[in-house]
């Protein structure tokens, strides 16, 4: 697409190129009996692409949980879920961008009052490549 217009009394021609990302399902796991109080690992993402853009993270549980999400294992944020709402989704106001090579590890804390009832958590990480 070809534009013109002017900086002051500089006029500027030029092009540019706009490229639509399409946002689908990078990741989708379910991990089942997760015991109480124990940070487990419910999706993991690695980006194959020199950036991938990272528009969301959807969690879910069948008990309460503390959500966290790790890139190359430094904590970026924590969510938590539980009461009547165990739905939690990181929802970034800019796309979140990961290089090649960076690892995205979603992680939960299992927390109930009955320590003999396991969880089964599930995390979807949305975005595009």
């Amino acid at each position: 697409m070809g534009i013109d217009f002017a900086i002051g009394d500089i006029p500027v021609t030029g092009s540019i190129t706009v490229t639509e990302a399409t946002v689908k399902t990078l990741k989708y796991s379910e991990v089942t009996d997760v015991p109480d109080n124990t940070l487990t690992t419910i999706a993991t993402f690695t980006a194959t692409t020199t950036t991938t853009l990272i528009s969301s993270i959807k969690c879910s549980g069948t008990d309460n949980g503390k959500w966290q999400i790790f890139i190359d294992s430094v904590l970026k944020g924590t969510l938590r879920g539980g009461g009547g709402n165990r739905n939690v989704i990181f929802d970034f106001d800019g796309p979140l961008e990961l290089d090649s090579g960076s690892v995205l590890d979603v992680k939960v804390t299992h927390f109930v009052q009955n320590p003999t009832n396991k969880g089964d958590f599930q995390a979807g990480i949305y975005g595009s490549e």
